[in-house]
């Protein structure tokens, strides 16, 4: 009989460590077949960076185009449409539903103002070669796409300035008929014929005086004093008016007067003049609203000339892109198989199973020791025959 607890432990352990040995390697051998063959995720990443601002950016900045993480958007929902990803799992050849696939697939984009714009593509699965085929495959779908959107954009803007440009021509070509329209309307009574009208008053003026007063009739002067006086009445003494009628009533020839000035033969000079001064009044309104009309005019064609120097811009910009092949991504680092699993769960399963097969062993050895059908304690006695022992002889050794 095993007197102390302590030495009854160590004869339990030592005992019973064969077994819990046994069977914790047994169990630590199934737990690593286990691990080994179990499907762990693995994950292939490629990458893409974002090159220069496309023709959008450069000729099209009064439109509404997007650009940088907007940009890589657009491209992802293109991307992971259900047909296009139906279609990239035909071109690697997998078999899989398209919802599982897309559940499978991760897109990172990072952009910042002091640091490039780039796109990480990654998909997870336990197959390491289908994540790798499939992660490269849709890192050429997002070119494929960017190109059809930079085509699309370079059409949008080429539109947007034809249409800019048939705009301002329209606008353009009505300035101009209102400026012909007003000019044929208005003929006659234009600014450049202002001199023309002033010079012949002149004539008109110096003729009617040098005729005398001999040739004035009592009722040419009683109109002629009345035409003063109104005009008088609208102008001061040194207008060219006033001093002609004065100088026909004086008989005195205005000063700087041409007397061989080309003449055409008038009835009646004072009519004339009245038509003259007439027309002279409506210059200045005129030449008010026509210099309005040229100016509108002249805002028109500029605006035009802006609109088709834009248009010649986008072109030689959608001809450059067209060079470029459109392309505003491009791949920095293609997928490649992954050597390690995704996150840290093969370790975790191999360091759990490692632990239950220790509890398991070590239970084992308890639960055994505990039904050992022997005597080994006086607490065997008490739980067996349910007696207290009075004494317990010690097992002694020879010295």
């Amino acid at each position: 009989m095993i007197t102390s607890d302590r030495k009854y432990i160590r004869w339990l352990v030592l005992r019973q460590l064969p077994m819990a040995a046994g069977v914790f390697m047994l169990l630590s051998s199934i737990v690593i077949v286990g691990v080994t063959f179990l499907k762990v995720p693995m994950t292939a990443t490629a990458f893409l960076m974002e090159g220069a601002p496309s023709l959008a950016q450069n000729t099209a900045a009064s439109a509404d185009f997007t650009a940088g993480p907007a940009h890589l958007q657009r491209i992802e929902n293109r991307v992971t449409t259900q047909a296009n990803l139906a279609a990239a799992l035909d071109a690697i050849g997998a078999q899989m539903p398209v919802e599982t696939f897309r559940n499978a697939i991760s897109i990172d984009t990072v952009a910042g103002r002091d640091r490039a714009t780039t796109m990480s593509i990654s998909v997870t699965d336990p197959d390491a070669e289908f994540a790798t085929d499939a992660a490269n495959q849709l890192a050429q779908m997002v070119l494929l796409e960017n190109d059809t959107i930079a085509r699309e954009r370079t059409n949008e803007a080429l539109q947007f300035f034809r249409q800019e440009v048939t705009s301002s021509k329209t606008r353009l070509d009505k300035e101009f008929d209102a400026l012909l329209r007003f000019k044929q309307a208005k003929a006659g009574v234009l600014p450049e014929d202002s001199a023309r009208y002033l010079d012949l008053r002149k004539i008109l003026i110096h003729r009617e005086t040098i005729r005398g007063p001999s040739s004035l009739s009592d009722t040419t002067r009683e109109r002629l004093t009345t035409e003063l006086g109104a005009a008088r009445g609208l102008f001061a003494e040194i207008h060219p008016t006033v001093r002609a009628l004065t100088s026909r009533l004086n008989n005195v020839a205005p000063s700087g007067a041409e007397e061989n000035a080309p003449l055409a033969e008038l009835t009646d000079v004072a009519s004339q003049l009245v038509r003259i001064d007439a027309r002279l009044a409506e210059i200045p309104a005129n030449s008010l609203a026509l210099s309005a009309l040229e100016r509108d005019h002249a805002l028109a064609e500029e605006q035009y000339t802006a609109a088709v120097s834009r248009l010649e811009a986008a072109a030689a910009e959608a001809r450059r892109a067209a060079r470029e092949n459109g392309s505003r991504l491009t791949i920095v680092e293609r997928a490649s198989p992954p050597s390690l699993p995704e996150g840290p769960r093969q370790k975790i399963a191999f360091a759990g199973g490692l632990a239950l097969a220790f509890l398991i062993a070590l239970g084992t050895a308890i639960l055994r020791g505990r039904n050992d059908p022997f005597i080994r304690q006086p607490r065997d006695i008490e739980a067996s025959l349910n007696m207290r022992p009075y004494a317990v002889i010690p097992n002694m050794r020879p010295a």
